[in-house]
């Protein structure tokens, strides 16, 4: 898996802690540009691609054949079809980039109008008690998923900042797939 890119600046994130870190350092820093990398609206069409070539590369001819089964379907359909999701999940992402930018951008709001001041936050914690084994008839047995609560410390106040859908594979590293959320004090 090494011959992968790097999709993020800094690399792969490999700890859901690691990925709450720097996106409150994106928050802090009022950084859109550093947050988008955390998402998959920052890959490009040849990293989705080379990422489900990565990913699949284990698959032996008895794992297609599984998964085409269960979808009543060849294994050249299956195959195809799952090169169609990359271009289908690369235009997703891409239609979501103004809608991110947005989000991004009500949180940094929400949390100045709690009285936060970002450039002033510190980390407290992650919590991960939501992240699990990814499910589903496609999913690897070593991909995770779920919302990370990011604990951060304001003026001796905690307040939780929400990483809506997180995803794990060892070929991407962790990535937040949708909007970030501010929950305000704990």
């Amino acid at each position: 898996h090494d011959a992968l890119p790097i999709f993020f600046s800094g690399g792969k994130i490999k700890t859901e802690e690691e990925l709450g870190k720097q996106a409150l350092e994106a928050f802090s820093k009022k950084d859109y540009d550093a947050f988008e990398k955390m998402t998959r609206i920052s890959w490009s069409k040849d990293d989705w691609t080379q990422a489900f070539d990565e990913i699949h590369a284990d698959f032996t001819e008895e794992d297609w054949k599984k998964m085409a089964d269960a979808r009543g379907k060849s294994v050249t359909e299956t195959k195809n079809r799952k090169k169609e999701q990359i271009e289908e999940a690369f235009q997703k992402a891409q239609e979501k980039r103004d809608r991110l930018k947005e989000d991004f951008e009500k949180v940094l709001a929400d949390a100045e109008a709690d009285g936060v001041v970002w450039s002033e936050v510190e980390f407290v914690s992650v919590d991960t008690s939501d992240i699990e084994a990814a499910r589903g008839l496609y999913t690897l047995q070593f991909a995770k998923s779920g919302d990370l609560e990011v604990t951060i410390s304001y003026k001796g106040k905690n307040y939780v900042v929400k990483l809506d859908n997180c995803r794990f594979h060892p070929v991407t590293g962790w990535w937040i797939a949708r909007d970030p959320q501010w929950w305000g004090e704990k």
